[in-house]
């Protein structure tokens, strides 16, 4: 019988790095081809399966339960644990090569715990097992391995870096799907919105949302760049009902804005030119409407990515001079107001910044800075808990040591 896996795949070197796989975790694995069926087996039958085999309806057999498993796996482009109609836990990994599906590895069945009551009630509340056959189970479940959650989790991993260069192309292939998925989704919410907005008036093109779109490009807020996007491609493919070379042009047309955007905001305007020509090629190339979509939205983050990395060293000084101003004035009441009038900022884009910069919060930040020194006053002096939680900033003893237990993990006497 002629497989996609024995035609595509290296057969001699997936079954050593299978071999070893399977030394290492000491778990039933098994080779299937696109079919479902089994090519190769490492690690014999649980007994506890072939006593349920019989008593399993055919839409819950083995077979189907590895295969819709298998396609939940492509979904992921990753490894997909996954428990059988009989309650055991499987990993399995799917083998692509050209978005196509050749087959894939399975991994088990174990438990993740020890077998109990539970596992035999709802099996025969479920399938109405009879008192024989739930004895057997029972004797038999003493040989299904048990594998902690945590270790399941690493050897869902291993498998993962393991295969994955059989199928070098699944992994990227279902992220694209998925995010072409929702774009389309996004895209789609947006002409329905259109299309209740004219029963009342009609629509013209959205040029604020296209200044919108210029300036959080500028800010680096890709989050609301999308929604932006995705509300002006809306717009273009309702008013031109689809028209695949209206499309074309518009997206162009924002990509030869953005370029501009670009080099204002600091990047090197021959790199930015020659990327707004790169874009004009590919999207002269592109031949669908979701294609030239996803295109566009590689354009904005581009962009985006370009002003970021000029932006990044300029803003990493801003709050190097603000923590540096935080820290010696620990013991005072600072305010974000304060720290933003320091280094010449507006409060609310230095907030944004702060976040952005960091991934904190100011008072976030400013916590973390004050129970450091907290911590360092503690082991160093025999300056009471109050007079130290005072001179580190905080206006009473028990705010102190909350905030202290929620970095630390215990109060701060416990930490003395």
């Amino acid at each position: 019988m002629n497989r996609l896996l024995d035609t595509f795949m290296p057969p001699k070197q997936l079954k050593e790095v299978l071999t070893a796989f399977h030394t290492c975790v000491d778990l039933p694995l098994q080779v299937m081809d696109e079919r479902g069926d089994i090519v190769h087996r490492m690690g014999g039958n649980m007994p506890f399966c072939d006593s349920m085999k019989a008593y399993l309806p055919p839409e819950s057999s083995c077979q189907h339960t590895h295969q819709a498993a298998c396609q939940q796996a492509v979904t992921l482009g990753e490894s997909y644990v996954f428990t059988c109609p009989a309650g055991l836990h499987h990993i399995v990994f799917p083998l692509i090569h050209k978005s196509v599906l050749l087959g894939s590895v399975l991994v088990g069945p174990f438990l993740m715990d020890a077998p109990d009551s539970t596992l035999f009630s709802e099996l025969t509340d479920t399938y109405c097992l009879p008192t024989s056959v739930l004895l057997e189970l029972y004797d038999c479940s003493n040989q299904i391995p048990i594998v902690p959650p945590s270790q399941v989790q690493q050897i869902s991993v291993l498998l993962y870096y393991l295969l994955r260069h059989f199928g070098e192309d699944s992994k990227e292939m279902a992220l694209g799907n998925r995010m072409r998925e929702l774009q389309q989704s996004k895209i789609n919410d947006a002409i329905q919105l259109y299309k209740n907005a004219t029963t009342t008036m009609p629509i013209e093109y959205p040029y604020q949302l296209e200044q919108q779109l210029m300036t959080t490009v500028q800010t680096g807020d890709l989050t609301k760049a999308d929604a932006l996007l995705n509300q002006i491609l809306g717009y273009v493919l309702f008013a031109q009902g689809n028209a695949l070379e209206t499309l074309r042009f518009r997206c162009v047309e924002l990509s030869t804005l953005l370029s501009r955007v670009a080099i204002e905001g600091g990047g090197s305007q021959q790199r930015m030119l020659a990327l707004n020509q790169a874009f004009y090629n590919d999207f002269l190339a592109l031949s669908s409407l979701d294609g030239i979509c996803m295109k566009m939205k590689e354009v904005v983050y581009a962009y985006s990515q370009s002003i970021l990395v000029q932006n990044k060293g300029k803003n990493h000084d801003i709050i190097q001079k603000c923590t540096q101003y935080m820290a010696e004035r620990l013991s005072e009441p600072l305010t974000l107001e304060e720290v933003a009038s320091h280094v010449h900022l507006s409060p609310n884009y230095f907030s944004a910044l702060f976040k952005q910069t960091t991934g904190a919060t100011f008072k976030e930040r400013l916590n973390i800075i004050r129970i450091e020194e907290s911590k360092r006053l503690l082991s160093n002096t025999d300056y009471t808990i109050i007079d130290i939680a005072t001179a580190v900033g905080f206006e009473s003893q028990g705010y102190f040591s909350k905030v202290f237990k929620k970095q630390t993990g215990m109060t701060p006497k416990q930490f003395r």
